[in-house]
């Protein structure tokens, strides 16, 4: 009897049988979990003289999987297996047989199974032999994968007896990893992160680039930032291709340009200075994104490439702004599109792109052509119905893009991120989607490890491969026992409770100088107290670590995981410390309580202490898996926090409690009860009667300013507030007066000019002037005088600025920061 039609059988009569044994979790585990998996009664004993026969299969192109079979025997059972590659001649012997056979697809097919495809594969494993049917070396791969999970979690080199029918829902699975915002993993590091999704059965791996490549024509982008050399994503993309992965770049071409708009070299690109989309008006970004593209096309052999085009706001808002006139923003989008749909067809590429412009203005989908391929995000638990259904009529093909909620809070959002992954993956599977991208972020320096994510990557590849057995709760036990090694609920119990809403914290909340008020969060995220939230903490922090402590001697795979975890605790245990030193502090000078100075100073020095240890570790952490670029963003907030504590405490030891925002006010020009200018001129005069000492000055503007003094062009700002924590400390210059400055009378003179309906230019300005030891500050105010276009005076306006704005240090050379 032929193989398929014996399994076959098999599988009719176990079902009417009571030989089938529900699948038990405790024993053999598969993840994802395979469509059928039947176990018999039984196990077959595997022996030292195990061969491993491969009939019509190709060595070169599935030597790695062979390889991974051979290791894990070896590993596992201690068993050494020859292999017999299987061309005319049929191995002959009485050995027990692993036999892994190449048949063609359509031999694949049954009327039982007709929906298995170039990815899917037939496990056998009876008394006799494991037999394997696949008919492509990358379901080759996946079926080995499988039977590699059950030997590792067997013993006494048992196996048990079983039949696997498997292939996935989508063809299409894999994850974005941005690396451009902070975290960029070592070459050692990003080989891990392919392990992981190889093991899980995922076939894409998504580079979010932004300026994170070393383009021989521009030198300047991405320098000093640990951009990928064109060795580095060489490697990358031949590690990923012999585990069947494809490495897919996102390289942006619209939006999203603000570091490399932010570089003088290509202020000339940007829509409006500050922009951080380029200028759809001028047609030599063509020229330039061509430039860019040469080079990275022949990087990536894939077939696909993903032309960002999310987010791009500033368009319509600056040079392009003129275009619209004779069009609208729609059109101006989608010829932009097809301008880059043309560039990467002349280099055989497949176009993907982000849906989020698309979605907003609708009338772009019947403009664009039919090929492109939409990436569609949404990062809710709820309401994707909208938008699969309009890629579905439309007829135009998408993936669905949700994500592991990484980039807010210091561990994974999972109360979000886990039902956003399985309802809009089975949403975009009842609309016909053909293929899933689980997104991750670096917002604002990228503080989560991106270690964290690895639940989430397994959870969609889970999802995406076989939506209906995604149970939560069977599949959270499974993975950690996969990813520990060992079955223990305390892992499961962990992650659920750094999970939770009162366990969890937000990263802006973690830098928040402390004497602000506590923020009210969005209304996602837990509001609860502080007083509710230490008294969490102290419930279940120590037993978290304790569990740890024990489980790290336990555990036999992935033991550095327990080091970020713990890393975790700690950084929760010093957030409780800091909520009490608040606590004190209000008590002590707004409620007038009675608190000894040298509480709150005891409080604030453990902050110190604590946060001490916790930069250092972090730096351990990072440098364990990512480049040493963009660290120094990270610990710029752990050392200014450090020092805000410091301020505070010689503060309280004088029995001083100063507001921590800035007292110079933002200025802007008021044009009448309800408007206020786009673009102004300010200027402030005043006089000193001698050299100064020194002098120092601090700026803020939204968006673009230039800085004269008496008549200098002495500096300017370029750029607004965005994503990116690199773009941000240019947001704010610190001056040095002193070779501008003469005896007499003085001006300082500001431009400045924003962009944007109901658009307000508006700048704040701190300085300190010292002439024989004396302080003259000279604030922005409302004794500004602003010029108007009809060339009068008035005085300008303060408007309250719509962030929290940190005030200066200048004696310890400490600048204002924008609280998030």
């Amino acid at each position: 009897m032929g193989f398929m039609k014996r399994l076959l059988f098999i599988i009719i009569y176990l079902c009417s049988t009571a030989l089938v044994f529900s699948f038990n979790i405790n024993d053999h585990i598969i993840i994802p979990y395979p469509k059928v998996f039947l176990i018999q009664k039984g196990e077959v004993i595997l022996n030292n003289s195990t061969v491993i026969v491969l009939k019509n299969v190709s060595k070169e192109e599935n030597e790695l999987a062979i390889e991974n079979l051979k290791s894990t025997l070896k590993r596992t059972f201690d068993i050494a297996p020859e292999i017999y590659y299987e061309v005319s001649k049929p191995y002959v012997g009485n050995k027990f047989q692993i036999i892994i056979e190449m048949i063609d697809s359509t031999q694949m097919k049954t009327s039982t199974y007709k929906n298995i495809n170039n990815e899917g594969y037939y496990l056998d494993i009876n008394k006799n032999e494991i037999k394997i049917k696949v008919s492509t070396p990358r379901a080759l791969f996946y079926a080995v994968s499988s039977l590699n999970q059950l030997i590792e979690k067997s013993t006494d080199k048992k196996l048990p007896l079983c039949n696997i029918v498997d292939w996935p829902d989508m063809p299409m699975r894999g994850i974005s990893d941005d690396i451009s915002r902070g975290q960029v993993s070592t070459l050692e590091n990003f080989k891990k992160i392919i392990d992981n999704l190889a093991k899980h059965k995922m076939n894409v791996y998504m580079l979010y680039l932004e300026d994170m490549i070393r383009f021989e024509k521009y030198p300047s982008i991405g320098k000093g930032r640990g951009a990928l050399s064109k060795y580095e994503i060489k490697e990358i993309v031949a590690y990923a291709a012999k585990y069947h992965i494809e490495v897919i770049p996102i390289f942006q071409t619209l939006g999203h340009y603000e570091n490399i708009l932010s570089l003088p070299e290509f202020y000339k690109y940007a829509d409006h200075p500050g922009a951080a989309s380029l200028n759809l008006a001028n047609d030599s970004i063509y020229v330039f994104l061509e430039d860019l593209l040469n080079e990275i096309f022949p990087l990536f052999p894939s077939e696909y490439f993903h032309m960002g085009a999310d987010e791009s706001y500033d368009v319509g808002l600056g040079k392009s702004k003129d275009l619209l006139a004779n069009s609208d923003i729609a059109t101006i989008h989608a010829n932009h599109y097809k301008r880059i749909y043309d560039i990467c067809k002349k280099n055989n590429k497949k176009v993907m792109m982000y849906s989020d412009i698309v979605l907003e203005y609708p009338k772009i989908i019947s403009m664009l052509p039919k090929d492109i391929i939409m990436i569609d995000w949404h990062y809710s638990i709820k309401d994707y119905n909208k938008s699969t259904k309009t890629f579905k009529d439309a007829e135009l093909e998408y993936y669905v893009s949700p994500t592991v909620w990484n980039f807010y809070t210091t561990f994974p959002t999972n109360t979000i991120a886990l039902p956003n992954i399985k309802n809009f993956i089975y949403e975009g599977l009842q609309n016909g989607t053909t293929g899933m991208v689980n997104s991750t972020w670096g917002d604002f320096g990228a503080e989560t490890f991106r270690e964290l994510n690895y639940f989430g990557y397994a959870w969609s590849a889970q999802c995406a491969w076989n939506i209906k057995d995604a149970d939560i709760n069977t599949f959270t036990d499974d993975f950690f026992y996969d990813f520990f090694g060992i079955r223990d609920t305390r892992l499961k119990r962990i992650y659920q409770d750094l999970s939770m809403p009162y366990n969890q914290i937000i990263w802006h909340d973690v830098w928040r100088h402390p004497l602000l008020p506590v923020r009210k969060a969005s209304n996602w995220f837990d509001n609860s107290k502080p007083e509710q939230k230490i008294l969490w903490y102290e419930w279940t922090m120590p037993q978290t670590m304790n569990d740890l402590c024990e489980l790290e001697g336990k555990v036999t795979k992935n033991k550095d995981h327990i080091e970020l975890l713990k890393f975790l605790i700690n950084l929760n245990n010093w957030y409780k410390v800091k909520l009490q030193t608040q606590l004190l502090i209000q008590d002590k000078f707004e409620k007038e309580k009675n608190i000894d100075n040298n509480d709150i100073v005891n409080k604030i020095e453990d902050n110190i202490t604590l946060l001490t240890s916790l930069k250092e570790n972090y730096t351990k952490l990072w440098l364990k898996y990512n480049k040493m670029d963009n660290l120094n963003m990270v610990i710029d907030k752990f050392d200014r926090l450090i020092q805000y504590f410091f301020e505070t405490e010689l503060n309280v030891m004088i029995n001083v409690n100063e507001s921590p925002e800035i007292s110079s006010k933002w200025i802007c020009q008021k044009k009448n009860d309800n408007t206020f200018a786009d673009s102004a001129v300010f200027y402030k005069e005043f006089v000193i009667d001698s050299l100064p000492d020194s002098a120092y000055c601090q700026v803020i503007a939204d968006s673009y300013s230039k800085i004269y003094v008496n008549d200098s062009l002495i500096d300017s700002l370029f750029v607004k507030r965005t994503l990116s924590l690199y773009t941000e400390y240019k947001r704010i210059k610190y001056i040095d007066l002193m070779p501008y400055l003469k005896m007499g009378n003085n001006k300082v003179e500001i431009f400045c000019q924003n962009f944007g309906k109901n658009a307000v230019a508006s700048f704040n300005l701190l300085s300190e002037i010292y002439v024989k030891n004396q302080k003259l500050v000279i604030n922005s105010d409302k004794t500004w005088l602003v010029k108007t276009n009809d060339k009068k005076e008035t005085n300008a306006f303060e408007k309250e600025y719509k962030y929290t704005v940190i005030a200066p240090n200048f004696k310890f050379k400490r600048l204002s920061w924008i609280e998030r």
